[in-house]
């Protein structure tokens, strides 16, 4: 039994379907425009993509944060039931392997 270090959420993707990292240069500042961003003098794919994508990000998390909280709340319960289960199956195999001693 381990305890899982990484974090169970995902974003829930953003409307628009945009996919930040397929975008041309251009695309990208086009789009950044449209949220009043101002691009001048970045011609950096990869910066202009993450700057795009925190954008979407931020919004998507705006626009969901009850269905967000439910999700992590679900996935914390799943969790904990999970663990619980394996606590209760690890003790039974125990029990057994402590009669089969006897």
């Amino acid at each position: 039994h381990s305890t899982p270090t990484s974090d169970w959420s995902s974003l829930i993707p953003h409307k628009s379907k945009v996919n930040a990292s397929h975008l041309t240069i251009e695309e990208l500042k086009q789009k950044l425009k449209d949220y009043d961003i101002d691009t001048t003098g970045v011609n950096n794919r990869v910066i202009l993509a993450g700057i795009l994508q925190n954008r979407l990000d931020k919004e998507t998390l705006e626009q969901n944060k009850d269905r967000h909280f439910l999700l992590i709340n679900c996935n914390y319960y799943i969790y904990s039931k999970l663990t619980f289960l394996n606590q209760d199956t690890s003790n039974t195999e125990t029990a057994s392997t402590n009669s089969d001693l006897k």
